[in-house]
């Protein structure tokens, strides 16, 4: 193809993904729906009452008596009362470690672990006898029953206080750690839509330690607020999986749920089906293996065919070192061909220099991840859209007092498309998603594992939340498109 040609068809391929040049930006989300995103925090996941921390957490809750009455039962925060919020179905004072666990118009008392209310003045605060200290909402009290779930009275100061604890012992013998919090690993989200009101999230968790792996479903009728249904794995592992399960891509295809997943540390990918996605049937062979230089097989992300006969798997293999595709042989993913007797079936579409523009993403040298979704452009074509985590470097270097300091190198979300599900087109201003250290201008922490929920009037990114080296492990965090903006009256 001559450099014209070539040209032209880079050219019709951004216009079709809605690549180029886009109006004057005026806080409505792109067409695309992958870009720019606003940052909303952790993902709030519940396992029965106790919402899921990051692994190097404590137990967190707070003492109570222990003839206090039971919490009432809630929806959302509007059941609740006060100071109150909606913890994993009850209504109780919200124990926090930072201030985006807690709702709008509270912030996180790092002091007594707990979401507070922020005020200037008395009346801003709700309840009798409610008083702004410092800030913040606290109840006057001279008995336990005066206060609210979570709280205690201190007769010393005659207010409403809470008592962090991770267990009985930090309680008096009257009282008993009622936790709210539960360290847990929890990583490779898939979203589901399954009606147009209730939403299933697959995760990977531990289970019983942090070496085992399963696969949960959680449920959520906003997208925000997330439950385990059941609060028990769905899928379990083995030791003939080296009891790691994971990374689960869940599909509703042909009337049934297949669910493409990891097994153990990128050893193969096997395959499940469900009819009502809490009960599922594993095949008993893997449907991928490593071949040739593979040496793993990750991440799977499978996607529907336009023409509905086939399934297109996605997978990273080489521990970043490309994304490929291969395409089933029935219309369940069932069998996929043998790159034994059909090397060309198994086709690589993405390796990490596709992503190095050597100016807003340098050395770009592993692809991890892969997302993808089919959808169709402004003229109604289709288009094949692929999240990525991906390692480089986003910053130039920088310079301070003479010394050139270079800006370290993480993971980060970066967007693809294509028009055939082969030839991906990098969107020309990626990362579309990356975190700052606070505090920072040039240090980034790292995103993984990248999934994408379409809730009608807005996208949601799901994505694990990580240090530079990707040591540190914080769980699921999640972002929203559009982002909302404020705007001063003047200037």
């Amino acid at each position: 193809m001559g450099r014209c040609a070539l040209i032209l068809a880079m050219t019709t391929l951004l216009g079709s993904c809605t690549l180029l040049d886009q109006q004057d930006y005026s806080g409505i989300s792109l067409e695309t729906g992958v870009s720019p995103f606003e940052e909303k925090g952790p993902v709030e996941i519940c396992v029965g009452n106790h919402r899921i921390a990051p692994p190097d957490s404590t137990l967190g809750g707070f003492c109570t008596k222990r003839d206090a009455p039971d919490p009432v039962t809630c929806f959302d925060h509007s059941d609740c009362q006060g100071r109150e919020t909606c913890v994993c179905g009850e209504c109780k004072v919200k124990y926090c470690t930072r201030t985006d666990e807690c709702p709008d118009g509270s912030v996180c008392d790092f002091n007594n672990k707990r979401c507070v209310i922020s005020c200037e003045t008395d009346c801003e605060c709700p309840g009798t006898n409610a008083r702004c200290d410092l800030g913040m909402c606290q109840q006057m009290c001279i008995v336990d029953g005066e206060c609210q779930t979570g709280e205690l009275c201190a007769l010393s100061i005659a207010r409403c206080v809470t008592a962090p604890c991770s267990w009985d012992a930090d309680c008096y013998d009257d009282e008993e750690c009622s936790i709210q919090m539960e360290p847990r690993v929890l990583t490779e989200p898939s979203p589901v839509t399954t009606n147009g009101y209730l939403y299933h999230l697959f995760v990977e968790m531990d289970q019983g330690s942090q070496d085992r792996r399963v696969i949960f479903r959680a449920a959520s009728y906003d997208g925000e607020n997330w439950e385990m249904t059941p609060p028990a794995p769905v899928l379990e592992s083995d030791a003939a999986d080296d009891w790691r399960v994971g990374a689960p891509s869940v599909i509703y295809h042909s009337a049934r749920y297949i669910m493409f997943f990891e097994i153990g540390d990128g050893a193969a990918i096997g395959r499940a089906t469900s009819d009502d996605g809490r009960a599922w049937v594993r095949d008993s062979l893997p449907v991928v293996v490593p071949w040739g230089n593979e040496v793993t097989v990750r991440a799977p992300s499978a996607v529907v065919h336009p023409d509905g006969e086939t399934i297109l798997l996605y997978f990273e293999t080489g521990d970043g070192a490309e994304i490929k595709v291969m395409e089933s042989l029935d219309r369940v993913g069932f069998t996929f061909p043998d790159p034994d007797t059909d090397a060309s079936a198994r086709v690589s579409v993405v390796r990490p220099h596709y992503l190095d523009d050597g100016i807003l993403w340098r050395g770009v040298s592993r692809v991890r991840s892969p997302y993808v979704v089919v959808d169709r452009a402004s003229d109604g074509s289709i288009v094949y859209k692929m999240l990525v985590s991906a390692y480089g470097y986003e910053s130039a270097q920088a310079s301070s007092f003479g010394t050139t300091d270079q800006v370290r190198a993480n993971h980060s979300i970066g967007y693809l498309a294509s028009t055939d599900g082969i030839s991906f087109v990098p969107y020309p201003f990626n990362p579309v998603f990356d975190r700052i250290v606070p505090n920072s201008f040039v240090n980034h922490d790292s995103e993984f594992s990248p999934a994408l929920l379409d809730l009608g009037n807005r996208t949601v990114l799901f994505y694990g939340i990580a240090d530079a080296d990707g040591d540190g492990w914080s769980n699921l965090g999640w972002a929203v498109n559009p982002p909302r903006h404020s705007f001063p009256s003047s200037f």
